[in-house]
């Protein structure tokens, strides 16, 4: 089963990508995020009292003021520079038109080039980043290990399995059927009806996965802290990853024809979008990207049910597959994750759905979304958390089951040799080779 994934996914490789090397593949190009006055950070964008503002797990990212290219800002696109061997560091790829700090109140929450031409794959694979007080659902998964190292919210993930079944074989997306709401239409798996008309492969939703690290935050990126031991998390220590973009090209790419993006709920309520809504820049070469109009309205996603900017997606990952920039319902689709505070996400946990901030969902922009993938999927939790039993007991707070949270995405087609070894801290979880 393993290779028949593996040769479907190659196959698809070398058909998409053309004269591009089969294993080339772009630097992580990613955001940080801040914490707006009458707002915060992404584990309460809201400004909400939960669990992990309570605990001090919270923003802003201190490189924001404190890295060695400061003053940056929460809508700058970052990326690494230090190939295998050099030393660490990041630098600015691009920033909003206009520049800071007329610019500055933008917040980009998240953040995707087009992903259209990995449209006809058959299997995705997922990496992303969690936010201060989320870890992992056990200690097999690297970002439980993280987290317990107090280094877990500017690493990148990746869940160490052969794939998934490529969102694209769902779509068009059938209307929610009976025993589910207008806008959501429960979890893509054969359970759910996604078994006839006959796909491809079965719905991924519930087949579990481990996450393996993938990108250190201070080997790799060198964001803050970067020398171990580090911290515990208090306010404004930890840079925290809520944006991410690494294949198929730069966002600056030639051959990517457009910038996607989602604001904070502090961006929304200035320039009156939604967090929920997907916005576009259709020039996004240069190191300015002027924001050229929205893309998808949230009420297209089945979103901001209980109120405008009343939903906020985190996490982002567009198919842009028809007309460059035009919204094609049942032919267009995302793959995205909502923050902690969420209103819709909150009704839906609040009646009975198992669906939390870490939950990816897929939508053909119908006006209703399906949920993609668990948590357990990811093999993202709340652990190792300070009820956690010896001797795996760790340093998060104890969030509820609804904040754990994935807070930047990226489906990829990009092959991870099997097993997964990281290229960069061999063995992925081993903190002595890591610093």
């Amino acid at each position: 089963m393993r290779r028949f994934i593996l040769s479907l996914m190659m196959g698809c490789l070398v058909l998409s990508l053309g004269t591009m090397g089969l294993f080339s593949q772009p630097l992580p190009e990613f955001s940080l995020d801040g914490y707006p006055v009458n707002f915060g950070s992404a584990e309460n964008e809201w400004g909400q009292a939960n669990a992990a503002f309570l605990a001090g797990f919270i923003g802003p990212s201190p490189s924001l003021v404190m890295s060695p290219i400061a003053p940056l800002y929460d809508s700058d696109i970052l990326t690494s520079f230090a190939p295998p061997g050099a030393p660490p560091g990041h630098l600015l790829l691009t920033r909003f038109v206009p520049p800071p700090p007329m610019g500055s109140p933008f917040f980009v929450d998240a953040v995707s080039n087009n992903k259209t031409a990995m449209s006809g794959c058959q299997i995705i694979f997922v990496e992303f980043s969690v936010d201060r007080a989320t870890g992992g659902a056990t200690p097999a998964n690297a970002s439980w290990q993280q987290a317990r190292l107090n280094e877990q919210p500017a690493d990148i993930f990746r869940v160490g399995t052969p794939g998934f079944a490529h969102l694209g074989l769902f779509v068009p997306l059938p209307p929610p059927g009976a025993g589910w709401t207008p806008f959501y239409g429960g979890p893509v798996n054969p359970g759910n009806g996604f078994n006839s008309p006959p796909y491809a492969l079965p719905g991924p939703a519930g087949s579990g996965g481990v996450n393996n690290l993938l990108y250190d935050q201070a080997v790799h990126f060198n964001l803050l802290p970067n020398v171990a031991p580090y911290p515990r998390i208090a306010p404004g220590t930890h840079d925290n990853i809520d944006g991410y973009s690494r294949w198929l090209f730069s966002m600056l790419a030639p051959a990517n024809s457009a910038i996607f993006f989602c604001l904070h709920p502090a961006s929304g309520a200035l320039w009156g979008f939604s967090a929920a809504d997907i916005l576009y820049c259709n020039q996004p070469g240069g190191l300015y990207w002027p924001a050229t109009g929205v893309y998808a309205f949230a009420n297209q996603m089945g979103l901001d049910n209980f109120g405008f900017n009343s939903d906020s997606i985190d996490g982002l990952s567009v198919f842009d597959n028809g007309v460059p920039g035009l919204l094609e319902p049942g032919i267009d689709y995302a793959g995205f994750t909502l923050a902690p505070g969420s209103a819709t996400l909150m009704w839906l946990v609040n009646n009975g759905y198992p669906v939390n901030a870490a939950s990816i969902l897929m939508t053909d922009f119908q006006g209703f979304f399906y949920l993609y993938l668990f948590d357990t999927d990811l093999g993202v939790g709340n652990g190792p958390n300070v009820l956690t039993p010896p001797p795996n007991k760790g340093p998060l707070p104890v969030i509820p089951f609804v904040d754990i949270n994935v807070d930047a995405l990226e489906l990829t087609i990009d092959p991870a040799p099997l097993p997964y070894t990281n290229p960069i801290t061999r063995p992925n979880i081993d903190p002595i080779t890591k610093n």
